[in-house]
């Protein structure tokens, strides 16, 4: 086993020592080309579908043209038979509809195409389409065109289009077909992004988090709880529970994620991690921070709010969910229901018990892969279709214009205890 282990790992040095100058006599199709195949073959998860994989190599050389590469790549990764691993060509290659010099921004949604089935496998966040579309939506148009009819490469140019243009996006969600008109604007990283808090009844509150991305850090979380409790205060009042809101929140930094965890637990894994690179598979479980003074892997400012995070593990709490909680707010939402720590209230995840890598090929192309796989503290595997579910379900329509529902649930479980 030592052997073997021993040539798999000369093999490996091999490749990355001689592979510059591979390189150096292939055209930039040929490179890009050559970029996606390893990235599949040595880094995607599911070991059992790159059986054979290797006749792809073959086909490096006979790629001359740009629109040899976009076909090559899609018929390769096509064999995956992964909704979630996909190609982008470069925007560069899509301006010939533009004026020389005009830039084109992105609507931020990515499609995976299977089978005449356009999924939404990722939306940017600060979008309007992060706002008014969640991933699973299937796409069947865009600008009045049926996308069926369509290439990859088509697809891909409606996605880009001038600053200020609107254009039609016709999807499909829970069986219904709906019709949404969105902006090419850049991304507003704003302060929507961040977490937002109210007192209700006087003690309890309420925390908002739309997201884990960019903008996101776990203190802020807790500098919007001490308000909460300092308004508590003026009422002559304690916080009692704490509604934790991760409805729409599609993810994020996996580190947020864990941190925000840890606030509320003070031992046990959050989750179990499977990636897979080269030969072998790399298995690990993300636990709680450990707190003791010799830790490295402590938050900077995790000392500076001590006290309040002595209060937050004796508070009741209850998270809501629903069909767009996903990736790292799964995470967070599946690790305090296994530990008994929370309630869930609202409506199934989405089901996105994996991840993607990306890889910025030589082209300026984009390949997206299934990289790796996660489960909660109890073994589970949220998949699309099969989210983590509530202990308490209770529908609710994405417009919260009207009565909000599953708060007013969280709300009532608090204040009776039960």
């Amino acid at each position: 086993m030592k052997i073997k282990a021993a040539l798999m790992f000369l093999v490996f040095v091999c490749c990355i020592t001689f592979l510059p100058y591979a390189h150096a006599e292939r055209s930039q199709e040929q490179k890009a080309f050559f970029d996606a195949y390893a990235a599949i073959k040595l880094r995607y998860l599911y070991s059992d579908k790159i059986i054979g994989f290797e006749k792809w190599f073959d086909e490096i050389g006979k790629i001359q043209t740009a629109s040899q590469l976009d076909s090559k790549i899609s018929e390769m990764i096509s064999g995956l038979n992964d909704p979630y691993t996909h190609y982008e060509p470069p925007a560069t290659q899509e301006t010939d509809s533009l004026d020389k010099g005009e830039k084109r921004i992105s609507l931020g949604i990515a499609l995976a195409h299977d089978n005449n089935i356009h999924r939404i496998s990722y939306l940017q966040s600060g979008t309007e389409a992060y706002n008014l579309l969640r991933p699973g939506d299937i796409v069947t148009a865009i600008a009045d065109q049926n996308l069926n009819l369509l290439s990859a490469k088509e697809i891909n140019k409606l996605l880009f289009g001038k600053p200020g243009q609107t254009i039609k996006v016709v999807y499909k969600n829970d069986g219904m077909t709906n019709t949404v008109t969105l902006t090419f604007k850049k991304p507003s990283l704003a302060k929507s992004e961040l977490p937002s808090s109210k007192l209700l009844d006087h003690e309890i509150a309420y925390i908002r988090i739309p997201s884990f991305g960019d903008l996101f850090h776990t203190n802020e979380f807790m500098d919007e709880f001490i308000k909460c409790e300092l308004e508590a205060h003026k009422s002559k009042h304690l916080i009692t529970g704490l509604i934790l809101d991760l409805r729409g929140n599609l993810g994020g930094s996996r580190e947020e994620a864990v941190a925000l965890v840890s606030l509320f637990l003070t031992k046990g894994i959050i989750c179990h991690h499977e990636s897979r690179f080269f030969t072998g598979t790399d298995n690990y479980s993300l636990s709680v921070v450990d707190e003791s003074p010799k830790s490295k892997d402590i938050p900077s400012w995790w000392q500076d709010y001590a006290v309040t995070i002595s209060k937050l593990r004796k508070i009741s709490l209850i998270v809501l969910v629903d069909g767009s909680s996903a990736s790292a707010s799964e995470i967070v939402a599946g690790a305090l229901q296994d530990h008994k720590r929370a309630k869930l209230i609202g409506v199934a995840t989405w089901g996105k018990g994996f991840g993607q890598a990306d890889e910025v090929l030589a082209n300026g192309g984009r390949l997206y892969y299934t990289q790796h796989k996660w489960s909660t503290p109890n073994n589970f595997s949220p998949v699309p279709g099969n989210g983590i579910k509530p202990d308490i379900v209770i529908e609710q329509k994405r417009d919260l214009s009207q009565s909000d529902l599953q708060l007013n649930a969280a709300l009532t479980f608090l204040k009776k205890g039960t």
